[in-house]
């Protein structure tokens, strides 16, 4: 981040990749979401939106029990 630079930061968790891809496609055939809220988003973006994914790794403690 830069001193007057904005940022909006969405952290989800899906049990698989087929749980995150039918999440993303009930959020864009939303009529709100579509209609409303990108519209808005998309006029206020200064850069294009980045999609950053998180893996956890082989030593990760993610999805176990303590």
């Amino acid at each position: 981040m830069r001193t007057g630079e904005n940022a909006v930061v969405v952290l989800t968790s899906y049990a698989d990749e087929d749980a995150c891809r039918r999440h993303r496609a009930a959020v864009r055939a939303d009529r709100l979401v579509r209609d409303e809220i990108l519209p808005g988003v998309e006029r206020e973006q200064t850069a294009p939106a980045r999609q950053l994914r998180l893996a956890p790794t082989a030593r990760s403690l993610i999805g176990t029990a303590l």
